[in-house]
């Protein structure tokens, strides 16, 4: 479990404090590479004339310390998830380049007579403490989730007479998952603080979406425990009723980071996200259900809302693909596991949605808690990424 929680961040390999390598580290704190790439014209074409171990000219120095100041300028007032002050920023390349009490302004006038070998310190050795904790948070999680687990495999429940222990594996399952779906909401929530308004809107409607998903996960617990799964209720679709607060919020949220990364797909548009959940609920409604053990006035009750709602999260998967493709190389580990969280849950609903058409309603994968168990495999690849994202607040 170590291992899960030992990745970082991609880390600029730094030996010399040289003005090429002080406008680098800026560059990199940039989450939209894209709004900084003409800037960055006057780095490539110096360092392109530069033959290994020569130094900017003065003049080159100069044109170098422009683009630094004008990444800082863009980073302080338009870096779109990050917040930044000037001193801030200045603090942190004080630090990683080991000016001491020189300030970033008097290293660029007198760059050239330092004749560019400031050292450096470690790049990792600020961010040990508050990594370290978002790791340990994360197994703490596991831990608890996996004590409720065996506890909740203990609680009585009404036994299946064909499958006498289904309904623990159900419960263990579920109380798994919810753990770890609310303990990801928190690591998230955690990580918040230094970025702007509008992402931390994105992510806390993130984080809702996964509490709601807790809770909408607990029906099966509920269900369960009372022995209801028969009621017409739960037979013609209202399981589908507690699963659409949460799904539409993961779509939104979504929806709200690509805004701000300026990401523009077929999965972005709402218009085509409205259309194509339309015509695939309607396909559902009017599908013959032949394949189905179910009666044909129960599925077209209960399918096409879940059709709708599972088309709305391959939506929220497409946005979120979107959102890693144009992030910055050090938002990607977080952004790769939040993709493959989002898909998970995704491809769970679709796995229940298949279920639900091709299999009895009681079989071995709903009553020994399969569902359930994907659920748990997505709250540990949302932890990962809320670790993830926790490093980016302590790093960048």
């Amino acid at each position: 479990m170590g291992s899960f929680f030992s990745s970082t961040l991609p880390r600029l390999d730094v030996r010399r404090g040289t003005s090429l390598d002080l406008i680098t580290y800026l560059a990199s704190l940039a989450s939209r590479p894209s709004d900084i790439d003409s800037t960055l014209d006057t780095l490539r074409k110096i360092s392109a004339r530069l033959r290994p171990g020569q130094a900017p000219s003065a003049s080159d120095t100069r044109l170098l310390a422009k683009v630094y100041f004008d990444l800082e300028t863009y980073l302080v007032n338009d870096e779109p998830l990050r917040a930044y002050t000037l001193e801030g920023l200045r603090s942190k390349v004080a630090e990683k380049f080991d000016l001491g009490t020189e300030s970033v302004e008097h290293y660029w006038q007198s760059a050239t007579n330092l004749n560019e070998t400031v050292q450096t310190k470690s790049v990792a050795a600020s961010s040990t403490l508050k990594a370290g904790r978002a790791r340990r948070a994360g197994h703490w999680i596991i831990a608890v989730a996996l004590l409720f687990g065996i506890t909740g495999f203990f609680i009585p429940v009404t036994a299946t007479p064909d499958m006498p222990w289904s309904n623990n594996f159900d419960m263990t399952f579920s109380l798994m998952g919810d753990v770890l779906l609310f303990g990801g909401a928190w690591l998230f929530l955690a990580g918040l603080p230094g970025f702007k308004a509008r992402l931390r809107t994105s992510y806390r409607m993130l984080c809702a979406a996964m509490i709601l998903l807790a809770l909408a996960q607990s029906q099966q617990i509920i269900y369960t425990y009372l022995n209801l799964w028969d009621n017409p209720f739960i037979l013609h679709g209202g399981v589908a009723l507690g699963f659409a607060p949460p799904i539409i919020l993961f779509y939104v949220s979504m929806l709200l980071f690509a805004k701000l990364l300026h990401v523009k797909n077929f999965f972005s548009s709402i218009v085509a996200a409205l259309i194509t959940c339309v015509v695939a609920a309607a396909l559902a409604a009017a599908f013959p259900y032949f394949p189905s053990p179910l009666s044909p006035e129960v599925l077209r009750q209960a399918l096409p809302p879940s059709i709708l709602l599972d088309t709305f999260l391959v939506f929220a998967v497409g946005i979120a693909w979107g959102i890693k493709r144009v992030a910055a190389p050090a938002y990607t580990p977080a952004l790769a596991w939040l993709l493959l969280g989002i898909a998970s849950i995704a491809a769970t609903a679709l796995i229940y949605t298949g279920v639900q058409v091709l299999l009895p309603e009681v079989n071995a994968v709903l009553s020994y808690g399969g569902i359930s168990a994907l659920f748990i495999v997505s709250g540990l690849l949302l932890i990962k990424s809320a670790v993830m994202f926790n490093l980016i607040a302590d790093e960048l």
